[in-house]
């Protein structure tokens, strides 16, 4: 495999982690009222998230992927060889 292959194999792959990981992002979001969010505990006790705090929690969510946005790599595939 050439070193420009083995480039865009890198590339295809962080595009498809990337997408995996907005998409369980997104996933989150559109579950929410039906989602339960739970914490651990000092103790390792898993335990509820306190109402009050499920607002941030959702808004944190919200913010990463607007700061994610788009994948910031675009690949064009061209008919020659270069």
């Amino acid at each position: 495999m050439s070193k420009k292959d083995q480039y865009l194999e890198i590339i295809l792959q962080t595009n498809k982690w990337f997408e995996n990981k907005t998409e369980q992002l997104k996933l989150l979001i559109n579950k929410r009222e039906t989602s339960k969010i739970l914490i651990e505990d000092g103790k390792g006790n898993k335990v509820d998230l306190p109402d009050d705090m499920k607002e941030g929690f959702y808004f944190g969510i919200q913010t990463a992927l607007e700061v994610y946005g788009n994948f910031p790599v675009k690949i064009n595939r061209t008919n020659d060889s270069n």
